[in-house]
């Protein structure tokens, strides 16, 4: 895939975290952690050649949370709910409980958005959280 069209659509991620971002930074962080990782993966994009995997597991990122923004966008998920509990999860996930990341991934799903989400689905997305993690140097592998 060519750089280029790769960097246009991450501008296309960092406009839509724009629209969905709240005006009001909460107490814990004055921006968000989409908004952080979308900057840092245009940064590695325009200044660095990067090898195929790296490429790869950005533009999966870059995805999953193009998916997360769209559905704030679109009143799905209430914004600060989401992302504190994704804030939640990351931190499992730094303190190495991932068992406890996914276990709790299930509950909010369920009691906060009404989600069903199987054990299968939830390993998968705190897998790819704690890879977007190991990418962004929060975690080691």
């Amino acid at each position: 895939m060519d750089k280029t069209l790769i960097l246009e659509r991450l501008e296309l991620l960092v406009a839509l975290i724009e629209k969905t971002e709240s005006d009001i930074p909460n107490e814990k962080n004055l921006f968000s952690r989409h908004s952080i990782t979308t900057m840092e993966m245009l940064e590695k994009v325009s200044n660095q050649n990067i090898e195929r995997e790296e490429l790869i597991s950005m533009m999966k990122c870059a995805n999953r949370i193009w998916k997360t923004r769209n559905k704030i966008k679109n009143g799905e998920w209430d914004e600060l709910e989401m992302l504190e509990v994704q804030d939640t999860i990351e931190d499992y996930i730094a303190q190495g409980a991932k068992i406890n990341a996914i276990k709790y991934y299930r509950q909010e799903m369920s009691d906060k958005f009404g989600e069903q989400v199987t054990l299968r689905e939830a390993k998968e997305h705190i897998d790819k959280i704690a890879d977007d993690m190991r990418l962004r140097g929060i975690i080691k592998r």
